[in-house]
């Protein structure tokens, strides 16, 4: 997964990370300096994720102007995905 920080200023998210049926596993916070990127694997940077389904929440406040992602599935042939990306959407149970 990458995300990045298109803002002139630094930006601080909010990551809540569920599983398949909706039940948060992890919550943290990450911060971005301005204009920088950040591309790290979901089950290293949060092994709770691994060989799960689910999704995970990024969540920016403020006047920043939010932050970007991208992800990447790989399988271990070779051939590879991504994922689809939802902006502004609230998670109802």
């Amino acid at each position: 997964m990458a995300i990045v920080n298109p803002d002139l200023d630094p930006t601080t998210i909010d990551v809540t990370v569920r599983n398949g049926e909706g039940a948060i596993l992890k919550q943290s916070k990450m911060t971005l300096e301005s204009f920088r990127h950040q591309a790290f694997s979901t089950a290293t940077t949060w092994p709770e994720t691994a060989g799960q389904k689910g999704s995970i929440e990024f969540r920016v406040s403020g006047d920043s102007l939010g932050v970007s992602a991208l992800g990447l599935r790989f399988h271990p042939g070779g051939s590879f995905t991504s994922f689809h990306t939802l902006s502004n959407v609230d998670w109802m149970l």
